[in-house]
């Protein structure tokens, strides 16, 4: 992934240019750089554009802000970005993956929060 978005800086890939914020941001949390994923990951959530991608992308960014936010400590950052995610999927599908998946998160940062 990061790959693609060194590349789509050069190249033109027919993507909307703040994809490529959301890849890196992706990339840079996978590999553990979570203060830069969280730079990256802002400045896509910055980039309004209402697009063919933004429907599933902004969501996508909120989930993996939440988790970088989690993975550095800052709990409390975390748990606003994963209030902002349901709240706009307070209408989507019960089953939807990053509902689950933030679910998921929220459970563990409650669980990690309660040990002694």
């Amino acid at each position: 992934m990061a790959a693609l978005c060194a590349r789509s800086l050069t190249d033109d890939l027919d993507m909307p240019m703040e994809m490529i914020w959301l890849l890196h941001g992706e990339a840079l949390h996978e590999a553990g750089r979570h203060d830069e994923a969280v730079a990256a990951l802002r400045r896509f959530q910055g980039l309004f554009a209402m697009n063919w991608v933004r429907p599933w992308a902004l969501p996508r960014s909120r989930l993996l802000l939440a988790r970088s936010l989690a993975a550095l400590g800052r709990r409390a950052e975390a748990a606003e970005e994963l209030g902002r995610l349901t709240h706009e999927l307070r209408r989507a599908d019960v089953d939807d993956p990053v509902i689950a998946e933030a679910r998921a998160l929220a459970t563990q940062m409650d669980a990690t929060l309660r040990r002694p």
